[in-house]
C-alpha cells in the first residue's frame, strides 16, 4: 500500500488557533508528544538545535544524541547539555553547519529518529527553498533505512513547503500528521532506497540526458514499454 500525499492528510485535519501566552507550553507539550514513542538507547540527530539542553529533557534514557548547532556553544551552554546529559544518562555530541545555508556533514542511514522545531521555516529564511530542500535531503538520507523517523514541528504556514518536499521524496516510505493549534506536528519515514534504481538514474543522466532521479527512470521504463508494444 503507498504512502497517504502529505497534503491530503492536512485538509483531512481540523485547525484551530492559539493565545500568544500559551505558545511556550504548548510547544513543550508538542515536543513531548513527538519524542513520546523514542525508545532507550535510541540513535538520535536534533536538527537545527536551536533550544540548547532543553529538548534533552523529554529523551529516554540512555540515548546518543547528536545536536545540529547552528553556531558553536558558549560555555554556559555547554555546561547546562553536560549537565542534563549526565542526569539523563546521554551520550551527546555536536555538529556544525558546513556553511550559513548548507548542513554539516552527516552520516548516512544511522538515526533512529532526527527531529527538529521549526527547523523548516529557519532554513527557508536563511537561503530559501533550496537550503529547505537540502535539509530535508540530508536529514532523509541520515536516517536509517526503512524504520528511521523525520520527526517535525512546524507552523501550519509551511504546509505547501512540507508537501512539497515530502510529498513526492524518493526517501519517504510513508508519512503522518495531526495540526495541533497552529502547529504542524509529524513525522515522515525513511524509505529502503533500491541501489539499482539509484544505478539505472545514474546511467539514464549519463547517456539520455533526462537527469537524475527516480522520476527519470521512471519516465525512461515506461517509454520503453510503450516502444515494444
Amino acid at each position: 500500500m503507498g504512502s497517504p500525499r502529505f497534503a491530503l492528510l492536512l485538509l483531512l485535519l481540523p485547525r484551530a488557533g492559539t493565545p500568544l501566552s500559551l505558545k511556550n507550553t504548548l510547544q513543550e507539550r508538542q515536543v513531548r508528544g513527538l519524542l513520546s514513542s523514542v525508545p532507550e538507547r535510541a540513535r538520535i540527530l536534533e536538527i537545527d538545535a536551536i533550544d540548547g539542553h532543553k529538548n534533552l529533557y523529554y529523551l529516554p534514557t540512555g540515548c546518543s544524541i547528536t545536536q545540529w548547532l547552528d553556531e558553536a556553544p558558549t560555555a554556559t551552554e555547554e555546561f547546562k547539555t553536560n549537565q542534563t546529559a549526565k542526569t539523563k544518562e546521554l551520550d551527546v555530541r555536536t555538529v556544525l553547519p558546513r556553511a550559513p545555508d548548507r548542513p554539516p556533514k552527516l552520516p548516512k542511514d544511522e538515526f533512529d529518529v532526527a527531529f527538529g522545531v521549526r527547523c523548516l521555516q529557519r532554513a527557508l529564511a536563511r537561503g530559501g527553498s533550496r537550503a529547505a530542500k537540502r535539509l530535508v535531503d540530508e536529514v532523509l538520507a541520515s536516517c536509517a533505512p526503512h524504520t528511521g523517523k523525520f520527526c517535525f514541528i512546524e507552523g501550519t504556514e509551511m504546509e505547501a513547503v512540507l508537501a512539497e518536499l515530502l510529498d513526492e521524496h524518493p526517501l519517504v516510505r510513508d508519512c503522518d500528521v495531526i495540526v495541533d493549534k497552529g502547529s504542524i506536528c509529524g513525522w515522515a519515514r525513511r524509505n529502503r532506497r533500491d541501489p539499482r534504481e539509484k544505478a539505472l538514474s545514474k546511467r539514464i543522466a549519463e547517456k539520455g540526458g533526462l537527469g537524475a532521479g527516480l522520476a527519470a527512470a521512471a519516465s525512461a521504463k515506461k517509454r520503453k514499454k510503450t516502444k515494444k508494444r
